[in-house]
């Protein structure tokens, strides 16, 4: 399936997460692109932030291109991009 999705060029840097984390994106009011991370987990994850510049609507922090984030255990990430 991975290789039909990569070549009807629709793979992104999302499909390389795999449970328990899962994101999901979209764009709010202002039409600024929006990344939502889960960790559906009661182990803490980390991933790889792979959009533009972003800040963090929870803690109101900046989050770069390849920055790693790391979620506790069953917690969220909700990025806004600049």
């Amino acid at each position: 399936m991975a290789d039909v999705v990569k070549e009807a060029g629709l793979w992104t840097m999302d499909q390389q997460l795999v449970f328990p984390l899962i994101v999901k994106n979209g764009v709010n009011q202002y039409g600024k692109a929006i990344h939502y991370y889960f960790n559906y987990s009661n182990v803490q994850q980390t991933l790889v932030y792979p959009y533009k510049s972003c800040v963090n609507l929870l803690t109101v922090k900046n989050v770069e291109l390849n920055e790693k984030i790391t979620l506790d255990a069953w917690s969220f990430v909700v990025l806004e991009e600049k």
